[in-house]
């Protein structure tokens, strides 16, 4: 963040932005509500307990693009406001800034989805978690058909991180548990409390 604050700094030294600052902040602020508008109503709709993949996603670029605009925006405000004979300093404040962040943010390569996704496929851990829903499964299929059905927590595969695990609620008339019931032909199903 503090690398788009320099940029907008950086940007507006060399060119001046105006004109544009306050069509910035509206996007801004719009950007700000868009999860309101895309992502609440579907995950709200289906009456579960987690937001669809496809509306994390909404939610997860609404808030980087807004938080990268307006980094840049309060770096075009910075450099609108500064002397002329501070400017050096200021780059020179923020750039040390913004190394300290990197440095201390204890983020590292290890962290990015796609290192954390191939090793964990190195390691085998899709595969056994596979087999083990696979299991869980067949396991549904030795129950009664029309029968109420409770099943322990305990049963579930193991959840891991970068997956949709399976989610079944206490709450028989859940959309997930009525939609499971009727694909294995039983009554009801629900999770032991």
């Amino acid at each position: 963040m503090m690398l788009f604050v320099l940029f907008g700094y950086l940007v507006f030294v060399k060119r001046d932005f105006t004109g544009n600052l306050k069509i910035r902040l509206v996007f801004s602020f719009l950007g700000i509500f868009t999860p309101v508008v895309t992502a609440f109503p579907l995950a709200l709709g289906y009456s579960g307990i987690n937001v669809p993949n496809r509306c994390e996603f909404v939610l997860d670029m609404s808030i980087i693009i807004t938080a990268f605009n307006l980094a840049f925006t309060l770096g075009i405000l910075i450099a609108k406001r500064i002397k002329e004979q501070l400017k050096e300093i200021v780059v020179l404040i923020m750039t040390v800034a913004a190394s300290v962040c990197l440095m201390l943010d204890g983020f590292g390569a290890q962290d990015i989805k796609i290192t954390e996704i191939s090793k964990e496929l190195q390691d085998g851990i899709y595969e056994d978690h596979y087999y083990s829903c696979k299991e869980f499964y067949k396991s549904l299929e030795t129950y009664e058909k029309g029968s109420d059905v409770i099943i322990s927590k305990e049963d579930f595969p193991t959840d891991i991180e970068n997956t949709q695990n399976i989610i079944l609620s206490k709450d028989p008339t859940m959309w997930i548990n009525t939609a499971v019931a009727q694909y294995y032909g039983f009554h009801t199903i629900s999770v032991l409390k």
